[in-house]
């Protein structure tokens, strides 16, 4: 089933919630995607769900959602979460958040209940004491992303046969490429649905004080499950989270997927929905 475009103003932005829907019955999920991305990566993992009512959201910066100037931080991806939720009077059985999209659920669910379980997907919270003491405010790397393209189809070409993009399922990058950009309005062409001077403003405050999370961990009483995936010696963020995040929780728990890299859901899409399926099912046999 193609998911429904709901364009939600909230907070002085614009939204697109995209909805997968289910009958009323259904768990309801929600998905939040990592820094760069949008909702729509989300698409074969949802496939393998097709009996629960799914939602995903652009979060600011990315996607068809508003793209406010730089600075981007961390806390005001959370409040959105939370504001788009009350404004549609949602609560979620579960919610699955990647990277930076795992930080952002775990702000949400301390501030208001609005989930029963999460799945967060080597989410970039990484080991106290270094935020605050690393500064990354040099102009990032990611700066210098190519911009303009042609169409989805040509950057799909290019991607597959580069890292990290050559090991994810096949479908799932196409959706990425597809969905990951808009038409220029100056001339012929697309550019990336997330520019790139958002995408760096987010990386530079990622170890920043107002993203550290631990005073607020221990708060999010709900069954928090961890996928890991083993550390990039080239991705420098990533190699900063603990494999151990889940005793921060109160019911918390770390999974290693030792096959995988940080992009767990663009290589195994049915892995994370097993996870998800697993979760769910929890909940029901015990009568919540």
């Amino acid at each position: 089933m193609e998911p429904l475009l709901n364009l939600v103003e909230t907070r002085d932005l614009k939204f697109a919630l995209w909805h997968w829907k289910g009958s009323e019955q259904s768990k309801k999920i929600l998905f939040i995607h990592a820094t760069g991305f949008h909702s729509r990566v989300f698409d074969q993992v949802i496939k393998h769900l097709p009996d629960y009512d799914c939602f995903a959201i652009d979060m600011r910066g990315h996607g068809l959602s508003s793209k406010p100037q730089p600075p981007y931080i961390w806390t005001e991806f959370s409040k959105d979460i939370i504001s788009i939720a009350q404004n549609l009077n949602l609560q979620f059985d579960l919610g699955i958040g990647h990277s930076m999209g795992g930080h952002s659920l775990c702000g949400a669910a301390a501030i208001e209940p609005i989930f029963k379980s999460l799945l967060l997907i080597d989410p970039i919270i990484v080991k106290k004491d270094l935020y605050g003491t690393i500064d990354l405010k040099d102009p990032h790397p990611v700066l210098k992303r190519r911009n303009n393209w042609k169409s989805a189809e040509e950057m799909y070409d290019v991607l597959q046969k580069k890292k990290p993009f050559h090991t994810w399922n096949k479908e799932v990058l196409m959706d990425y490429c597809f969905h990951g950009l808009l038409p220029r309005v100056d001339e012929e062409g697309m550019l990336l649905a997330c520019p790139p001077a958002v995408e760096g403003s987010i990386y530079n405050n990622s170890l920043s004080n107002e993203a550290n999370p631990y005073s607020y961990l221990n708060k999010i009483n709900v069954p928090v499950r961890i996928l890991h995936a083993p550390a990039d010696p080239e991705r420098q963020i990533e190699a900063m989270v603990p494999y151990d995040l889940g005793v921060d929780f109160p019911q918390g728990e770390d999974v290693m997927c030792a096959e995988l890299t940080h992009f767990i859901p663009m290589e195994a899409p049915e892995l994370v929905a097993s996870h998800a399926k697993s979760l769910l099912y929890t909940f029901q046999s015990h009568g919540f």
